[in-house]
């Protein structure tokens, strides 16, 4: 019997060291902990804050950077697009030119031959051609 008692009394007595210890981290420990996890909580979400931040600010500069790309893209299409048009353009706007100078050296032999051959006479080559 007294085995019993003694060795009930060595468990009440670490039951009680046990209690001692959970009620001293209760008391001391548990509050400081729970406060360093609360402080690492916030920084946690301070520093997940401040990377959506920046990944936003990165996100905008890269938009702005694909924009002024395109910009200078469509600017050097125009450029590009001007000079073809210029150089397309060239040689028939010379051809053009050459034809309307022809033309109106043609309209000024016509006149000069419609007043060396006597314009409005009756048999005139002029209205010789016309009849055919």
């Amino acid at each position: 019997l007294e085995q019993e008692v003694q060795k009930l009394n060595e468990e009440i007595s670490a039951t009680q060291q046990e209690v001692t210890f959970l009620s001293t981290y209760m008391d001391h420990e548990y509050s400081v902990k729970s406060v360093q996890i609360a402080n690492h909580t916030r920084q946690l979400q301070q520093v997940k804050d401040k990377q959506q931040e920046e990944l936003d600010n990165l996100f905008e500069m890269r938009k702005k950077a694909l924009d002024s790309l395109c910009d200078m893209i469509r600017e050097k299409e125009k450029e590009i697009l001007q000079s073809l048009m210029i150089k397309i353009q060239q040689p028939c706007e010379t051809r053009l030119r050459q034809k309307a100078q022809n033309s109106q050296n043609m309209q000024k032999s016509m006149v000069f031959l419609q007043d060396v051959s006597g314009k409005g006479r009756p048999g005139s080559v002029c209205e010789g051609e016309a009849k055919r």
